[in-house]
């Protein structure tokens, strides 16, 4: 696969073709993957009015449209100055120092979530009136129960924005629960943030139902599964002797590697993490990597050396927030990416 990324929002172009079709009638079908947004800013609505142009058939947002430019540029420099801050280390998530702000300055994070959600979803708007399908994953920050403006309103703001519910009212629900989507060239799995959560407590039949039909196209289609989780958290703590995910999101990357080994796609789709990947010694790997996990019986595992990859290996794209990446992917099976 040919990429090419650039800072202007987090944005992931596939182009998938069914490979059996005589190379003078390919049906070919453009898919486009939106990663993290949090409310966006002028370069991701710029990008996103780009991609209108582009015509694809269908736009995949993958998670976490809440928020906005304001709630970002704080979350940032709490991460950034989080380490070596005595204050700040105590709290392990931006939401958890954010509930303990002044009310007037929670309220005014909130306040400026309506504006930035509305851009979105004029654009999306537009989007759908061009005849692009357009699809809404929902990300932990999407969820009601979940957000992270819950924790910034803490108990004494009882009236915020509701991101769900106005894209509901709209005409576009979000996706929160497991989802299939199919193609002529592709069978998608939608992994939203909360049913990765509760992985377990989705129905063995469902399940099977699933399983059975990516059989029956397999041959013809590309799996691909789309989660809002790390498919794998090695990758992303490269740097890090052990890596550990713990609580929440620890339960959310083993439904995560589940559901991996129980579908057997051909590519996994994700966002959720913001920060670029990193190599051993900490420098920042290049924009254009994927990378592969092999899949056995009771795990799944981080594939570090290329002479040991093997045809049947998942390949992983992950998409950066503020980060857009187009390329061109041929259906045929175990081609190099």
């Amino acid at each position: 696969m040919t990429q090419t990324i650039s800072h202007l929002g987090a944005v992931v172009h596939l182009h998938l073709h069914n490979g059996k079709k005589s190379k003078q009638n390919i049906n070919k079908e453009t898919f486009v993957y939106v990663g993290c947004l949090h409310g966006g800013d002028e370069s991701i609505y710029e990008r996103l009015k780009e991609i209108i142009t582009e015509k694809p058939e269908y736009v995949i947002f993958a998670g976490d449209i809440t928020g906005s430019p304001e709630i970002e540029k704080l979350k940032h420099q709490f991460y950034e100055n989080k380490k070596g801050n005595k204050k700040l280390s105590q709290f392990d998530y931006f939401g958890d120092w954010a509930a303990t702000l002044p009310t007037e300055k929670r309220k005014e994070l909130l306040s400026s979530v309506e504006a930035a959600i509305k851009r979105i979803y004029e654009i999306i708007l537009d989007m759908q009136k061009r005849g692009i399908h357009v699809y809404l994953l929902e990300g932990n920050w999407d969820n009601p129960k979940l957000s992270g403006l819950n924790a910034i309103a803490g108990k004494d703001i009882s009236t915020f924005f509701k991101t769900k519910e106005f894209f509901k009212n709209q005409g576009f629900p979000f996706i929160d629960h497991l989802k299939t989507l199919e193609t002529d060239s592709a069978f998608h799995i939608f992994l939203p943030y909360h049913t990765l959560l509760h992985f377990n407590e989705i129905s063995q039949s469902h399940l099977t139902s699933v399983e059975r039909r990516i059989h029956e196209v397999r041959t013809d289609k590309r799996i691909i599964l789309v989660g809002h989780a790390e498919a794998n958290w090695k990758m992303h703590h490269l740097n890090e002797s052990p890596p550990t995910a713990k609580g929440e999101r620890n339960i959310v990357i083993e439904n995560f590697i589940k559901a991996i080994r129980l579908f057997l796609p051909d590519e996994i789709i994700y966002p959720h993490q913001h920060a670029r990947i990193r190599d051993e010694k900490g420098n920042l790997r290049g924009l254009n990597e994927k990378y592969f996990l092999h899949i056995t019986k009771n795990r799944v595992r981080l594939v570090m050396d290329m002479e040991e990859k093997k045809p049947e290996d998942v390949v992983a794209t992950y998409i950066p927030y503020g980060l857009v990446a187009e390329g061109v992917n041929s259906l045929q099976k175990n081609s190099h990416l």
